[in-house]
């Protein structure tokens, strides 16, 4: 298995029918005080097929805001996702992206008090906002790699205007979270360019 680093695209399986998606890899471990490990920016491209072609991904927006990811080495070395290009980044150059955070940080978002967004990926810079400011957000907890599995699929759903519920049981515990948090996370498409990993100011 090559080893991952910054800047290369990975390749990752959708479910169903609906073939793969493309990411970027970022390993945020290398900025200082971050709290998390990596996040990956997820391309508004997708496959049916296991071919693509770089230089259309390559110019394609952002489908979703970036993602917090969690144990995306193991995934690769069980061969679940793949990195299919070698690109180069400049680490200097990169800007972490916001997250949406709540307080009380340990309860969920539903019982949340206040609101905050967490700025370079360090779960201790907190800045209090409204909700409003951060609703368009991914939230500041890392995702396991099966569950951005089954989100990219209904994101790509929600983008190619097809009813999810005619291809998920939503009575699984799983996909009906994950419905949820991808009914309330709108498309990059869908909201102002300069809020792309950015709280409303």
């Amino acid at each position: 298995m090559k080893r991952i680093r910054t800047g290369d695209i990975v390749k990752i399986p959708l479910w169903g029918s609906f073939g793969y998606a493309y990411a970027r890899y970022i390993d945020i471990s290398k900025f200082p005080s971050v709290s998390y490990p990596s996040l990956i920016e997820v391309y508004e491209y997708w496959t049916k097929t296991q071919n693509f072609e770089f230089d259309h991904l390559i110019k394609s927006n952002f489908l979703v805001q970036p993602i917090l990811v969690l144990g995306i080495n193991p995934t690769l070395r069980n061969g679940f996702w793949e990195i299919v290009k070698r690109t180069d980044m400049n680490i200097a150059a990169i800007e972490l992206p916001h997250f949406r955070s709540h307080e009380p940080r340990w309860d969920v978002e539903e019982n949340a008090k206040e609101w905050c967004y967490i700025r370079d990926c360090d779960s201790t810079n907190r800045v209090k906002t409204s909700y409003d400011n951060v609703k368009h957000l991914e939230s500041g907890g890392a995702k396991g790699t099966g569950n951005i599995e089954i989100y990219l699929t209904m994101q790509v759903m929600k983008k190619e205007e097809i009813n999810i519920e005619d291809h998920f049981d939503l009575n699984d515990e799983t996909f009906r979270y994950q419905y949820n948090v991808a009914m309330k996370s709108p498309l990059v498409s869908e909201i102002p360019l300069e809020l792309y990993g950015r709280a409303k100011q």
